[in-house]
């Protein structure tokens, strides 16, 4: 089992059939083994406001090298919205200046689809 498929494993039995929007981030080494993870918020059935230095703060204090940023869709569509995209390149953008690599943002489903943005080429 790749890489990518045990992340999208672990972020699907985390929050996969969740009812609510939740969105995590996974810290990383510089091995890119995981060495915790953070459920930065709660939202409604579908939509989740995103805090950018909710996202970054736990991974400055514990060091990490990089982060996976994730969050399910309850209803059962994959496919990033255009919020889903702004706010991608904002945490990219923003883990740029702070040297803290965004390795990917996954979106899971109740049924264990996934959607990457690296292996759909809408993070550079």
């Amino acid at each position: 089992m790749t890489l990518k498929m045990k992340m999208n494993r672990f972020v699907h039995q985390l929050i996969g059939k969740k009812d609510r929007e939740y969105t995590v981030v996974l810290f990383l080494d510089n091995g890119l083994k995981v060495t915790g993870y953070e459920i930065v918020t709660i939202g409604s059935n579908n939509y989740s406001t995103i805090s950018i230095p909710e996202v970054f703060k736990t991974a400055i204090k514990t060091n990490a090298c990089s982060i996976i940023f994730a969050h399910n869709h309850p209803g059962g569509n994959p496919k990033p919205s255009e919020d889903d995209i702004i706010i991608t390149r904002r945490i990219k953008d923003a883990g740029e200046i702070l040297q803290i690599k965004l390795t990917d943002h996954i979106i899971v489903t109740p049924s264990g689809e996934f959607f990457s943005f690296v292996t759909n080429g809408l993070l550079k």
